[in-house]
């Protein structure tokens, strides 16, 4: 539970109060009934006929991905799991003056921190809307299409808890007007709650013949086999996605809340910069050869006039979609479980049949373990570049190949470009590795802290 809950009933309850007072005063002069003029529709909740009224099927679907769309790539003024990951790893640098970004790109993040916690709110929030839809679905239209896309992107917002936030994140709720605090889980329980909803999701979509959401079940459950080191069945259960297959959430320029929250901080607000071998040890994303999967432009001066933009060209506009799942990742995760069997006449191909379909040079064998690691990983940061996974490759990296904390994460004096060029140090990188559960959480009783902040 967040805090924005409780103050939320408290505010209303406050003004309510105030209200209350105004009516009696009212009533006691007019002589009017006090029960007579306190007796209102509560027009603020919505019951659970109206969510049950085949009528309202398509807004509660609609609920659902607006929801997980906001907290997944962000919106026009909120920090979304994209950007915020990809900041606090080594996709994005704070160019800015926002302080919540800085704490996050330096990884010293305090539980307070704005950023953690915007993403912490809207995260649950797509948890619960996209559960609401399920049951709606499961009463009114069930085995659809739709029924699977509400199933499986439940799924992710588990995943998404799992990869970015420290163990012990809690999930309450709310059944038949009684609320239930969650208690903290550690982190695989929270993996093994998204693998649920992917087999249910898969299911779903077998018997819906949806080969869309089947996919993405597929993907979704095997991301979540490699981050608990289960490469073989990862490998087996994308086995047979295509290469062109995506899945992407939308935005528009209609509102706010339907923007790109990418292109908000990086190209309107300028509070977000392309990164580019961050603290020595980040991906090569500003590579000198122009490389088709992420295309940059070197702006001019940031939200920090001192310094200066390198803006990520991938999403350029408010309405950019951004790719949840596709079969480029399927071909990645085949591509690792054969780099971890050390099989690279194997895992060598796959990468390079990827890099044909871009018109890209075939890549050489490096020659040794490490330095195929070192290879793989650059490649998928490039090709998954902005879809909120490295943050999570990062934390793989220390937790299944042994690299630690200050290998596999940008490090040492945090520097920033001036726009003469020069490199301004600006602090020391600390050395925190994922996302604090927010204070407000502390309002749940069962709720005392992190479980680890380790990898």
């Amino acid at each position: 539970m967040t805090k924005s809950y409780l103050d939320g009933t408290r505010g209303r309850a406050r003004a309510f109060g105030r209200s209350a007072l105004v009516v009696a005063s009212t009533v006691i002069l007019g002589a009017c009934s006090i029960d007579d003029m306190l007796e209102v529709e509560d027009v603020d909740v919505t019951t659970p006929d109206a969510l049950l009224d085949p009528a309202n099927l398509s807004s509660v679907r609609a609920l659902g991905i607006g929801d997980f769309s906001v907290a997944f790539g962000g919106a026009g003024t909120a920090e979304g799991v994209v950007g915020f990951s990809g900041v606090m790893a080594d996709e994005f640098q704070h160019i800015g003056s926002w302080q919540w970004i800085r704490e996050a790109d330096t990884r010293i993040l305090a539980e307070d921190n704005s950023g953690v916690t915007d993403v912490f709110r809207a995260l649950h929030r797509a948890r619960s809307s996209t559960e609401i839809a399920t049951q709606a679905y499961e009463a009114l239209a069930p085995e659809t299409p739709e029924h699977a896309e509400q199933v499986n992107l439940h799924g992710y917002t588990y995943v998404f808890f799992a990869e970015n936030f420290c163990s012990g994140v809690p999930f309450s709720g709310a059944d038949a007007g009684t609320y239930t605090y969650g208690v903290p889980l550690p982190t695989d329980s929270v993996y093994n709650r998204a693998i649920a909803a992917f087999d249910e999701a898969l299911a779903l979509a077998q018997a819906a013949g949806s080969e869309d959401q089947e996919n993405l079940a597929r993907v979704g459950k095997a991301r979540v086999l490699m981050d608990l080191d289960r490469y073989a069945e990862a490998a087996a259960l994308v086995d047979g996605v295509p290469t062109d297959w995506v899945y992407e959430s939308e935005y528009s320029e209609n509102t706010g809340r339907q923007n790109n929250g990418v292109f908000a901080v990086t190209l309107n607000r300028r509070e977000y910069g392309l990164s580019h071998l961050e603290g020595g040890n980040g991906a090569p994303f500003r590579p000198a050869t122009p490389d088709p999967r992420l295309p940059y432009n070197v702006g001019e001066r940031a939200f920090d006039t001192t310094l200066r933009a390198y803006e990520q060209n991938k999403y350029p506009a408010r309405s950019s979609a951004i790719v949840l799942a596709s079969g480029t990742e399927a071909a990645l995760i085949r591509a690792e479980e054969a780099l971890d069997r050390g099989a690279s006449d194997t895992y060598l191909p796959i990468l390079n049949d990827l890099r044909a379909e871009e018109g890209m040079d075939p890549l050489t064998d490096p020659g040794t373990a490490a330095a195929r690691v070192d290879q793989f990983f650059d490649e998928r940061a490039l090709w998954l570049f902005g879809t909120g996974n490295r943050l999570s490759d990062l934390r793989r990296l220390v937790r299944q190949y042994g690299l630690t904390e200050s290998e596999a994460f940008p490090s040492g004096a945090y520097v920033r470009e001036r726009m003469d060029g020069t490199l301004s140090p600006s602090g020391t990188y600390g050395t925190d590795m994922n996302w604090p559960v927010p204070f407000d959480e502390r309002n749940n009783p069962n709720f005392a802290g992190c479980l680890s902040r380790g990898a």
